[in-house]
């Protein structure tokens, strides 16, 4: 509330410099009404209006903010990890390669047009050159490159180089695809591992070739997740 000193208060005329007192007591009054209202509208948006999953959005420079909704770009997640050590003898032939346990995740798309984003990182190792890793969704290889007359196609190689010390490490490889699978009823994806050299060499997921009971002999983990993110 201002202050204002009146000619009847004091009983005598004022002078300018109360006049002046008077005009800015006024007008600071004014300013803080202006300030409280304003404050007693944002607080009464942050009160009301609102629906669940909206924020407070600024609308511009002298206008007072609104609830807005937040469009939802990631939909779902599902991961899945392997902790033990794999070993599979293979044929060379892709097709015929099994699933490596452990290493599939199903997932439900909620629309026709949502995106699936795959990751993968997996430690592997073989007993000889040549073994690689392919991204299957249910019966269907993808991720694949151009193939030429004698190249498979497979979205993860490594290659063993048969010296002594090579045998004794794994090799780290990861990958990301986003998929298109345009369907909303269940789909797997999962990855398999092999040979493409000979149906005579090993695949080991998270060891590698030399397995001894030692020190220096490393030991790790693979995993795979799918996103589903809004189309």
């Amino acid at each position: 509330m201002a202050t204002i000193v009146t000619r009847s208060g004091k009983v005598s005329p004022l002078s300018h410099g109360e006049l002046d007192a008077n005009f800015t007591n006024l007008n600071n009054d004014k300013a803080e009404t202006n300030a409280t209202n304003a404050e007693l509208d944002v607080l009464d948006m942050s009160t009301s209006g609102s629906t669940s999953g909206q924020v407070l959005t600024s609308t511009g420079t002298g206008s007072l903010p609104s609830w807005q909704s937040i469009e939802q770009t990631v939909l779902q997640v599902k991961s899945s990890t392997k902790t033990d050590t794999y070993s599979v003898l293979t044929s060379t032939n892709i097709s015929t390669w099994p699933d490596v346990p452990d290493l599939s995740v199903t997932i439900t798309p909620s629309s026709t047009t949502s995106k699936i984003l795959i990751l993968f990182n997996l430690n592997m190792s073989g007993s000889n050159r040549y073994s690689a890793a392919v991204l299957y969704r249910d019966s269907t290889q993808i991720a694949v490159g151009d193939s030429s007359a004698k190249s498979e196609v497979t979205v993860s190689s490594q290659s063993n180089d048969s010296s002594t010390n090579d045998s004794y490490v794994m090799h780290n490889s990861s990958m990301s695809f986003e998929d298109s699978p345009n369907t909303t009823s269940s789909i797997t994806y999962k990855i398999k591992v092999g040979s493409t050299y000979s149906n005579a060499y090993y695949t080991y997921i998270n060891r590698p070739h030399q397995f001894a009971n030692a020190a220096y002999i490393h030991v790790g983990i693979s995993n795979i997740t799918v996103i589903e993110v809004k189309g």
